[in-house]
């Protein structure tokens, strides 16, 4: 099937294109310098590939998001991917015959990551790394980012357009860098965005402030540009949050928001980490806030106090379970 391009950011013009080249001091193949042009990174749709392309066995992978030519210089300039040349070089370092410093990531996958090899030796060529599954360093058989595009494939018949499309803004890592919030390259995305803080994402039924209310330095900038705090409270996940919102915020904690109560979330059973934030969430409000709706009923008409209490067993069970080994 026609491949479908979803860009999550302006054009690139070739001006730029030619800036971002000269700060990398490498140069683009003609194919990919026409995709920043035409497309500028995006999610890109049927976005999956087999792993019969590599000189290792690979697993099966999706590509999430390709890199707009932004973030090829936000990378550069914050050293982003700087520990993924360091994993090769610790691991795998003579496998292949090239400079590593020639090596630019181009696409996020659901694991690991493609990269653009732009030395003399190999131009053009496409890699793959990913160590966080033991896969390592390979050389696939896509000669060129254009052959790369050209094996992209429908899995197992699913024509369901992927969640995360016009999602960028959702993900911190694309401004993130040195452990650091990036003001520039946040303004940047929000614009690509609508530019509108408040705008609810149609997937994940969130916002950005509500996305990111538990970073106080983002959620300081948004409310400069007009966000509301309405909802947050469902969203937050952590102790200064919420004294924040209810103390400066004004807002009820016994009010519900799209039919969710934030009790009802903090008294949520999932994953053992999850469970145990929840509880701390819980024993705080329990000390300090004197003004808890305990007897909201959830749908099976079990109380704040009631739910609380299973999250409490749940926790002591499974440490008693795993002998504290996780705790």
């Amino acid at each position: 099937m026609p491949l479908k391009f979803f860009p999550d950011e302006p054009p690139a013009s070739p001006e730029f294109i030619s800036q971002v080249e000269q700060e990398l001091q490498l140069s683009f193949p003609l194919d990919y310098r026409q995709f920043l042009l035409e497309h500028n990174g995006g999610v890109i749709w049927p976005n999956h590939l087999n792993n019969e392309h590599s000189d290792d066995e690979w697993e099966h992978t999706w590509i999430e998001r390709l890199l707009s030519a932004q973030d090829l210089l936000f990378a550069h300039q914050h050293n982003t991917y700087d520990y993924l040349i360091e994993s090769i070089k610790e691991e795998e370092a003579e496998k292949y015959p090239i400079d590593l410093g020639k090596l630019i990531v181009i696409a996020h996958c659901v694991k690991g990551a493609f990269q653009l090899y732009l030395g003399a030796e190999d131009y053009g060529r496409v890699y793959f790394t990913n160590y966080g599954d033991g896969q390592g360093f390979n050389r696939t058989d896509y000669s060129s980012f254009q052959v790369l595009l050209e094996s992209l494939i429908l899995w197992d018949d699913d024509e369901d357009l992927p969640p995360y499309i016009d999602g960028k803004i959702f993900d911190i890592n694309w401004f993130w860098a040195n452990e650091q919030f990036n003001l520039g390259r946040f303004q940047e995305l929000l614009q690509a965005y609508g530019g509108d803080p408040n705008k609810i994402h149609p997937i994940w039924r969130k916002n950005v402030i509500q996305q990111y209310i538990d970073y106080p330095e983002i959620r300081t900038y948004l409310l400069s540009v007009g966000a509301k705090l309405d909802g947050c409270l469902v969203h937050a996940r952590s102790i200064p949050t919420l004294q924040f919102l209810l103390e400066e915020g004004k807002l009820d904690i016994n009010e519900p928001y799209s039919g969710k109560y934030p009790l009802h979330v903090f008294t949520e059973i999932s994953s053992y980490y999850s469970s145990c934030g929840n509880l701390k969430i819980m024993n705080y409000l329990l000390k300090t806030h004197q003004k808890l709706d305990l007897s909201i009923t959830d749908h099976k008409g079990r109380s704040v106090i009631d739910r609380y209490q299973q999250l409490e067993h749940f926790i002591q069970n499974w440490e008693q379970k795993r002998g504290n080994l996780f705790k």
